[in-house]
């Protein structure tokens, strides 16, 4: 059975709640011009998903961000890319850039921000279409939707909290000379290192978050704990 709506009326995590108790197999796509994301499901879990015109969800982008390949690497699959008609990832394999257990953790991690980046979303038209599977080409995985939901459900509830935190997204962020501790010394995690390792005094928020391999949501994150560490 297939079913439409928009998130204004049904919530994004209702959904997938339903799909994932129906066990049903199909596509859902939702669009919110000029953003459009399609996820695909076998036996209510989630097996695949795809967008358009959203440059953070492009897996050269994040293969480029987490250091798995090089701009030449990327340029040069590019290219081989608009002759072949193969996808990207299977293109690097064939250049031996990256390996099959890698492509495949790029391609969860790919997946999974496409469908948590959803869950901001509060309108857009959606449709799910019975019965319908991703290209052949395409790699398939297996998540469990109730995870996801549960993840989504949390991520969201932190974001509203450190999201307060957050600088106005125009002003640049720079790292204090000498800054007001309590004790000696301080601790990061690796993504805070990451993260203050990228603010330079010139780069705003969306400047950081576009050059982090942490995507927006724990780049966000290890911004507003710096803030909140005094540094």
């Amino acid at each position: 059975m297939s079913f439409t709506g928009n998130l204004r009326t049904v919530a994004f995590p209702d959904i997938l709640q339903l799909i994932s108790a129906g066990q049903k197999t199909g596509r859902l796509k939702i669009s919110l011009p000029p953003q459009s994301k399609e996820i695909y499901f076998k036996n209510g879990n989630l097996i695949y998903a795809t967008s358009l015109n959203t440059q953070e969800d492009l897996l050269g982008s994040l293969l480029l961000k987490r250091g798995k390949i090089s701009k030449l690497d990327l340029e040069r699959a590019i290219q081989m890319q608009k002759t072949s008609g193969k996808k990207l990832g299977s293109i690097l394999q064939d250049m031996q850039v990256l390996n099959p257990g890698e492509l495949e953790g790029c391609l969860k991690i790919q997946v999974e921000e496409i469908v948590y980046g959803l869950f901001s979303w509060e309108a857009g038209e959606f449709i799910f279409q019975d019965n319908a599977y991703p290209p052949e080409d395409q790699i398939s995985l297996e998540l469990d939707t109730m995870q996801i939901i549960m993840e989504g459900t949390r991520r969201m509830d932190e974001w509203l909290e450190f999201s307060k935190i957050l600088p106005p997204e125009d002003k640049a962020l720079r790292v204090v000379n000498f800054p007001k501790v309590k004790n000696e010394e301080i601790n990061l995690s690796l993504e805070e290192f990451q993260v203050l390792n990228l603010i330079n005094g010139d780069r705003n928020l969306p400047d950081i978050m576009e050059v982090s391999p942490l995507g927006d949501f724990f780049t966000s994150k290890a911004i507003s704990l710096l803030i909140n560490k005094g540094l």
